[in-house]
């Protein structure tokens, strides 16, 4: 599985975005854990406009005023969600690889 970490510092302009969806396609990646998205909501199409797969599922921690904010996304044939917990600063997330028991 490839995992992306990455402080984006925001993600209002477009051209960020695209070039975010860019790198996750060319690496790749299978789950992107993005740090400081600066957004107070998130939702299926914002998430598209980032993510380079047409399957995905995603969890995220909203902004606080114009502060922060978490975003995971992933491959669901990758990585199969069992349970999750978050806070303002962190998302936690059990799973496993789809067909694998643990």
């Amino acid at each position: 599985m490839k995992i992306l970490s990455w402080n984006v510092r925001g993600l209002g302009r477009v051209e960020k975005r695209r070039r975010i969806k860019e790198v996750l396609k060319e690496k790749k990646v299978d789950m992107a854990m993005l740090q400081e998205t600066k957004k107070s909501e998130v939702d299926d199409i914002f998430v598209r406009s980032l993510w380079p797969n047409e399957s995905m599922e995603f969890m995220g921690v909203d902004a606080e005023d114009s502060a922060g904010a978490l975003l995971c996304i992933w491959k669901p044939e990758v990585f199969a969600l069992k349970d999750c917990c978050s806070s303002r600063r962190f998302i936690l997330l059990l799973g496993n690889q789809p067909g694998v028991q643990s």
